[in-house]
């Protein structure tokens, strides 16, 4: 079933000179197994809606109903199982001594026994790409994309059919937001999960989500594909956010090849489109022509050329051709041809010579 959201409000700071409206009448059906990336400025309601999904807040008006489950009289016991919320810098949650433990502490008090516990607890951890060794460490001796790994797997261990993640990548270095994005993608293609991502980062929720959700001022203004929602710029720019770098490039491209289709919003679709007009402008990105591509392969020479194939290779000179075949050799005389010798007139006894 669905995560059904009708109409909600919801206010900080009630009943004061200083209130403020987060949600103004918020209405989304959430599938289940979708990817949503879920936009919008600081400030816009991000972290207030989903916040709701699972029961940390419950709306002033309005209703939500996670798989069957409404989050406003239900048991939160059975919501929080269903829907695990990851928060930015989720490291900040671990507090056991060990790796184990932090993981296995969402379960502790569910009734496993020791072996399922224990089965529950690696499965979790191998699905984030944490190791057996590091199971009795103490989980603040990690690097910061270990700790990060924890956190999830405590999440992960429940079990839940949906995953909301708050700027999961926050804080790490390329390598580490890779690996964090990886193993969502892998939980969310092989086991199903729908998986909800908060980010500010375009790239990312371009190339991950396949829904795209914006929200501004508390109210929901754009939802739909990522390729729909990105080529709006203009709208974008509004709610104070920016498009992939990718659409901006591709925008450009258009204003000089007219022809080019300027929907690609990842660096992969980019890279297929301009491959694309190439082709059909006739022009072969792979290249067509008979050249190395390598430096140092050998040049293919027709089998009829008289060019030799190496620089040391024997120049051929025809039968008939009175050059020397290499510099220093000795110039072939014909048979025929008559040499001049000197005639002997008389010795030079003192000097030795001869003379002619």
């Amino acid at each position: 079933m669905p995560i059904q959201i009708d109409d909600i409000y919801y206010s900080y700071m009630k009943k004061t000179p200083l209130v403020h409206e987060a949600l103004r009448g918020v209405s989304l059906e959430i599938n289940d197994g979708e990817f949503i990336g879920l936009i919008g400025r600081t400030g816009s309601g991000k972290s207030t809606l989903i916040q709701h999904f699972n029961g940390l807040l419950k709306p002033d008006s309005g209703r939500i109903v996670v798989d069957g489950i409404n989050t406003a009289s239900g048991s939160l016991r059975e919501l929080r199982r269903k829907v695990g919320l990851i928060f930015q810098f989720p490291e900040y949650q671990l507090f056991e001594e060990t790796v184990f433990k932090d993981i296995a502490y969402g379960i502790s008090k569910r009734g496993y026994g020791e072996a399922e516990t224990r089965e529950r607890v690696y499965r979790a951890a191998e699905a984030v790409g944490i190791s057996g060794a590091l199971m009795q460490r103490s989980p603040f001796e990690l690097s910061g994309g270990q700790r990060r790994r924890v956190a999830i797997a405590g999440v992960l261990v429940m079990e839940p059919k949906y995953l909301v993640m708050d700027e999961p990548g926050s804080g790490l270095d390329p390598e580490g937001r890779e690996e964090i994005f990886s193993y969502v993608s892998k939980l969310h293609e092989d086991a199903g999960v729908c998986v909800i991502l908060v980010s500010h980062n375009m790239e990312d929720v371009a190339r991950l989500a396949r829904r795209v959700i914006v929200i501004e001022e508390g109210r929901i203004i754009m939802d739909g594909p990522p390729e729909t929602v990105f080529t709006r710029i203009e709208d974008l720019e509004q709610s104070g956010l920016r498009a992939p770098e990718t659409q901006y490039l591709m925008k450009r491209l258009k204003t000089v090849v007219p022809e080019i289709n300027e929907g690609a919003i990842t660096v992969r679709q980019a890279a297929d489109e301009i491959e694309k007009w190439l082709l059909a402008a006739g022009c072969n990105p792979a290249g067509g022509a008979d050249i190395p591509a390598t430096v140092g392969a050998d040049i293919p020479v027709p089998a009829g050329a008289d060019i030799p194939a190496a620089a040391d290779a024997e120049i051929p000179v025809p039968a008939d051709a009175d050059i020397p075949a290499t510099v220093g050799a000795e110039m072939p005389v014909p048979a025929c041809a008559e040499i001049p010798v000197p005639t002997v007139t008389s010795v030079d006894t003192t000097g030795g010579g001869i003379c002619t």
